[in-house]
C-alpha cells in the first residue's frame, strides 16, 4: 500500500529553517509516496519553494497542490478545511488511514492542533512531531532535532472501547461489533487480545439474543479458547458470563425447558428498552403460547404439535380432530385451543388463562388481538408500549401459576452490562 504524509507548513524565522527541518526530519525519514502540504498563502509562496529545493528533483512529483487556508488562528475553520482536504487526498490516492501519516511540527498552534484533531478523528496511522533543543525564541535549534512519533489509533482505541461498551449495554450487538472491527489486528498484543475477547463475548450474546443457540455455543468455545479472557473482562461481566455460558447449549437440547420461556420474556424486555414494541410483542405472544405448550408437556405428557387423543378428555376430542394436519396426519393445536385443553383438564394455568381471556373487561383478549393486528403478525398497525407492557404483566402472572421460580430464572438469563448503574 502507498504511504502518504500530510504536513502543516509555517514560515519560521527565515523560511529556510522550517523547510530544511521538514525535508530532513520528516519527509526523508518517512519517505512517503504522496505528500499533502497544509499552508497559508504566505507559507505556500515563501516556504514551499525552499522545501522542494531541499529534496531531490525526482521527489517533486510526490507533492499534491498545497491546500491554503488563510485562517491561521481559527481552529474550527482549520479543522473543517483540513478534514475535507485529507479525506479528499485519501480518496484520490486510495490511501488507507493506517498508511496516512501527519506531521504537525510547523505552522501556528491552531494549525497544528487542527491537524492533530483530524488525525485522531480519522484514525490516521501516525503523527510526527520534531522535537529538539530550543533557542531563546522557543524555536527548535537546527541539528538538535529528533522525531517523536504519536499513534492516533491508540487514542481511537480507547474511544472505541468506550463506544463499544455503551452500545453493548444497549443490547445493540451488531453495531457494537462494527465499532470493534477496525481495531482488530491493531496496536499492542494486549490491545489485540482485548479486542478478540470482546468480539467473541459480543458474538456470544448477539447469537443468543437472536436465538441462534448453535452460534452462541460456537462463540462460547471461541471465547473460552482465548488466552485468559477473565483477565481482560471486568469482574462483573466475567462473573455473569461464567454462569451463563452453558445456558444456550442447555436450551438448545431441551425444547420445553422453562428457562426458554423466561428467556423469551427477558428478550422482550430488551426490545422494550429499545422501544421496539412490535418486536417485544411478537416475543411475548410466543412466550404465552410456549407457556401452554410447556405446561401440557410437563404436566400432562401432551405435545401440541402431535396431540394424543387418548390423553385428552373425551368431550374435547371432536373439537381437536378439526386440527388434524392433512399432510402429516398429526393433530396440531394453536395457542387458544391449547389453553382450552388445559382448562378441560382442570389445570390451574388453563383455568386462570380462560378466566382472564373471557372476563368482562377482556383485557388479555384485547391485547392478544392487538398483536394479531400488528404489522409483524397479520395486520398493518404498529404495537404501542401499552400493549407490550400489558402482555408482560399477563405473562408474568400466568407463569407464576405453574412456575414459581420465575424471578430467580429471569436473573440467571439476564444479559450483563459493562455499566453497573441500574
Amino acid at each position: 500500500m502507498p504511504r502518504a504524509l500530510v504536513i502543516t507548513v509555517g514560515t519560521g524565522r527565515n523560511r529556510v529553517d522550517v523547510a530544511t527541518s521538514i525535508a530532513r526530519n520528516s519527509i526523508k525519514v518517512l519517505n512517503p509516496d504522496h505528500i499533502l502540504l497544509l499552508c497559508t498563502t504566505l507559507s505556500a509562496k515563501e516556504t514551499v519553494p525552499h522545501l522542494k529545493e531541499a529534496l531531490p528533483a525526482t521527489w517533486h512529483e510526490r507533492f499534491e497542490e498545497p491546500v491554503c487556508v488563510d485562517a491561521a488562528d481559527d481552529l474550527d475553520r482549520l479543522f473543517e478545511h483540513y478534514r475535507e482536504a485529507v479525506l479528499s487526498f485519501m480518496k484520490r490516492r486510495r490511501l488507507a488511514p493506517e498508511d496516512t501519516y501527519a506531521d504537525f511540527t510547523s505552522g501556528t498552534k491552531p494549525m497544528s492542533s487542527a491537524l492533530v484533531l483530524v488525525a485522531v478523528a480519522l484514525g490516521l496511522g501516525r503523527l510526527n512531531y520534531i522535537a529538539g533543543e530550543r533557542d531563546r525564541e522557543g524555536r527548535t535549534m537546527t541539528g538538535t532535532e529528533r522525531t517523536m512519533p504519536i499513534f492516533p489509533r491508540r487514542i481511537l482505541y480507547d474511544q472505541r472501547l468506550r463506544e463499544f461498551q455503551q452500545t453493548f449495554d444497549l443490547h445493540q450487538y451488531g453495531a457494537a461489533r462494527e465499532i470493534l472491527l477496525p481495531l482488530r489486528g491493531e496496536g499492542t498484543h494486549e490491545h489485540q487480545r482485548t479486542v478478540e475477547v470482546l468480539l467473541h463475548l459480543n458474538d456470544f450474546y448477539a447469537a443468543w439474543d437472536r436465538y441462534d443457540f448453535d452460534g452462541a455455543v460456537k462463540a462460547k468455545k471461541a471465547l473460552d479458547d482465548l488466552e485468559a479472557p477473565h483477565e481482560v473482562l471486568p469482574p462483573n461481566i466475567w462473573s455473569v458470563y461464567k454462569k451463563q455460558r452453558d445456558l444456550p447449549g442447555r436450551m438448545q437440547s431441551a425444547p420445553f425447558d422453562w428457562m426458554r420461556l423466561v428467556d423469551l420474556l427477558e428478550n422482550a424486555r430488551r426490545r422494550m428498552g429499545l422501544h421496539l414494541y412490535d418486536d417485544a410483542t411478537a416475543r411475548l405472544y410466543r412466550a404465552i403460547e410456549f407457556l401452554a405448550q410447556a405446561r401440557l408437556y410437563h404436566a400432562h405428557d401432551i405435545k401440541t404439535g402431535d396431540v394424543d387423543l387418548d390423553r385428552v378428555p373425551e368431550n374435547c376430542r371432536e373439537a381437536l380432530l378439526s386440527h388434524r394436519n392433512e399432510r402429516s396426519g398429526k393433530i396440531q393445536i394453536p395457542m387458544l385451543r391449547a389453553y382450552e385443553l388445559l382448562a378441560a383438564l382442570q389445570d390451574d394455568l388453563g383455568l386462570t388463562f380462560m378466566e382472564r381471556y373471557r372476563d368482562k373487561k377482556g383485557t388479555l383478549q384485547k391485547y392478544l388481538n392487538r398483536r394479531n393486528e400488528s404489522i409483524l403478525a397479520h395486520g398493518f398497525v404498529s404495537v404501542d408500549r401499552e400493549t407490550a407492557g400489558a402482555l408482560i404483566e399477563h405473562l408474568v402472572e400466568l407463569t407464576r401459576v405453574v412456575y414459581p421460580k420465575l424471578e430467580e430464572t429471569a436473573q440467571s438469563v439476564r444479559f450483563p452490562r459493562f455499566s453497573t448503574a441500574p
